[in-house]
């Protein structure tokens, strides 16, 4: 499971930034 969340870190990173940028421009 841990690396599991370690390949997918970066892609769960990614989406958490691009929510928070999309709620920061809305």
């Amino acid at each position: 499971m841990a690396e599991l969340f370690t390949l997918s870190a970066p892609d769960l990173a990614a989406l958490l930034c691009s929510r928070v940028c999309h709620d920061i421009i809305s």
